[in-house]
C-alpha cells in the first residue's frame, strides 16, 4: 500500500516494490501515513504531524490506560470522548 498527497490520482494504491522499517534516525524528513478508525476514535480527527512514538499514548488511550512519557504526547483530539471508548475489563478505569 502506498499513500500519496499529489492532489490528483488516488489517495492510496498498492505497489509491488518498496520497503518499510527505517528508523527515525534514518532520514528525519521521512513521513508516513497513520490511519486509525474504530471505537474510541474521533471521526474525521486530523493530527498535522504525528511522531512515531505518539502512537504509544493514542493506542494506550483508547482503553483509558495512563501512558506517560517526557517525549511524547497523545495528541488532542484524537480520541472520541471517555463516554464513547469502549469499556475495557481489568484497565482500572472507572468506565
Amino acid at each position: 500500500m502506498r499513500f500519496s498527497a499529489r492532489s490528483g490520482g488516488s489517495a492510496a494504491a498498492s505497489t509491488a516494490d518498496g520497503t518499510h522499517g527505517y528508523l527515525p534516525t534514518f532520514d528525519p524528513d521521512i513521513l508516513t501515513a497513520f490511519v486509525a478508525r474504530g471505537a474510541g476514535v474521533r471521526g474525521g480527527a486530523v493530527a498535522p504531524v504525528l511522531h512515531m512514538g505518539d502512537v504509544a499514548p493514542f493506542v494506550a488511550g483508547l482503553p483509558g490506560i495512563p501512558f506517560d512519557a517526557p517525549d511524547v504526547v497523545l495528541r488532542p483530539g484524537l480520541l472520541a470522548p471517555p463516554s464513547a471508548r469502549p469499556a475495557v475489563q481489568g484497565t482500572g478505569g472507572s468506565r
